[in-house]
């Protein structure tokens, strides 16, 4: 699991990746996965390219060889009432 995630800016994009699929409230999780590629409408790329995201996709590519190629399934989103989460599936 990811620490706490205390950037605002990845905090506001989280915030507005989940307005409308959810009312925030307490211990709540959202996954979100790659299958559409439509980078306005999925938020999974917006995720993602947040700094807290970037370091996952820094990750698999740096060790692209220990890792066997493997990417990015989908991201699970965990918000508890105080503080944001990102975690993601790697496959």
């Amino acid at each position: 699991m990811q620490a706490s995630i205390s950037n605002e800016g990845t905090a506001e994009v989280l915030f507005e990746a989940i307005v409308g699929q959810t009312p925030i409230g307490t211990n709540q999780e959202w996954d979100f996965d790659p299958s559409n590629p439509d980078l306005a409408n999925n938020p999974f790329w917006a995720v993602l390219g947040t700094d807290n995201g970037k370091g996952i996709q820094y990750l698999l590519t740096d060790y692209k060889r220990g890792m066997r190629g493997k990417g990015i399934k989908s991201l699970k989103v965990k918000f508890d009432s105080y503080d944001w989460y990102i975690l993601a599936t790697i496959g």
